[in-house]
């Protein structure tokens, strides 16, 4: 009998043991997964995180909230960015699916999983799968130890300050500079003095400098398209003018260029512009020099290796202290703003 009570003892300690261990389990550990507290902390994070790099794109007042937040297994958390309105409601932009990877720092925007290796199919990119119903040609993949794999269509690191980062790509020395070059605030505009929406948007900037008087200033980049046939000339010829005059003498090249966009051609571009440089008042045989022995094709290839860089694909590409702007006069005014709004 004594042998049977210590043994039923020990059992039925055991068996505490295990029903403890499984209540804590399902309570605080969720069985190797994450509790609702981790997730939704997490999500949370995220969220604000997602608001803030694309704040550009969101209306003032509108917030962005992390929903269907669930665990979606080995340590990743899923669920969908929603941006509401002041007074809670769903703003109409659509939904954008997520998921964080376990350490929380990591964003794969628009997911399509996490999938089992088995199940990807063979891509067009080498040593690459791509996630069944991807649309995207070239997949970002990210591997987890174990294999499993998600695919999304961009990744975004919380650590990372992406419009610094995208600054650190841009070289300010021996740039031509429209306005202040005291201004705090800084346009980078990737251009193409052949480019029509280039020559539209001039006009814009033009009005932008005349409202931000001080405040702003715009760093003119040249990246000339392949298929234009003197837009490459165009831009050594730009840098001739500002060796050779400084910005005074390249925003009048820039105005004149523009201004006269559709009567330039191939065959009749070297003539005007080093008409243009005698007009400017720049000594006409250093001109010539400059043009004829390509002196400022360095700053021109240079441009172009830093809007690669960037991955700026077409004119004009705009950054306002390294973010990303597209070509929308509101837009570029808004950004404006947020800057200064950090600065005064």
């Amino acid at each position: 009998m004594t042998l049977f009570s210590k043994g039923f003892s020990a059992d039925f300690r055991r068996v505490k043991i295990f029903l403890f261990s499984v209540f804590l389990c399902l309570t605080v550990l969720s069985c190797g997964g994450q509790s609702d507290e981790d997730l939704r902390e997490k999500a949370d994070a995220a969220a604000q995180f997602f608001a803030g790099t694309f704040s550009l794109f969101i209306p003032d007042g509108y917030t962005v909230r992390a929903e269907n937040v669930r665990d979606k297994g080995d340590g990743f958390t899923g669920g969908v960015f929603v941006v509401k309105s002041p007074d809670g409601y769903e703003a109409n932009i659509p939904a954008v699916p997520f998921l964080l990877t376990p350490d929380g720092r990591r964003i794969v925007l628009e997911a399509h999983g996490p999938f089992d290796e088995d199940d990807l199919n063979d891509s067009q990119v080498p040593g690459f799968k791509v996630a069944p119903q991807s649309f995207t040609g070239a997949p970002l993949l990210l591997v987890s130890s174990d294999g499993r794999v998600i695919a999304g269509n961009r990744i975004l690191d919380t650590a990372v300050d992406y419009a610094a980062e995208n600054m650190k790509k841009i070289s300010l020395d021996e740039t031509a500079v429209l306005g202040d070059p005291g201004a705090p605030v800084v346009i980078v505009e990737f251009s193409d003095f052949q480019c029509s929406y280039c020559r539209n948007s001039s006009g814009v900037l033009k009005k932008i400098l005349d409202e931000y008087n001080g405040y702003v200033k715009v760093v003119y980049k040249q990246f000339p398209l392949d298929f234009h046939n003197w837009a490459y000339e165009a831009a050594e010829a730009s840098y001739c003018f500002m060796r050779l005059g400084g910005n005074e003498a390249f925003g009048f090249f820039h105005d004149e260029v523009f201004a006269a966009q559709g009567e330039i051609t191939k065959d009749n571009h070297k003539g005007l512009f080093a008409a243009l440089a005698v007009k400017a008042g720049l000594n006409a045989g250093k001109f010539a020099q400059c043009v004829e022995q390509s002196e400022t094709a360095d700053l021109v290839e240079r441009d172009v290796a830093e809007a690669f860089s960037l991955q700026v694909d077409g004119t004009p590409a705009f950054f306002v202290d390294g973010l990303r702007v597209p070509n929308d006069p509101g837009l570029l005014r808004k950004a404006i703003e947020m800057r200064l709004s950090r600065i005064k």
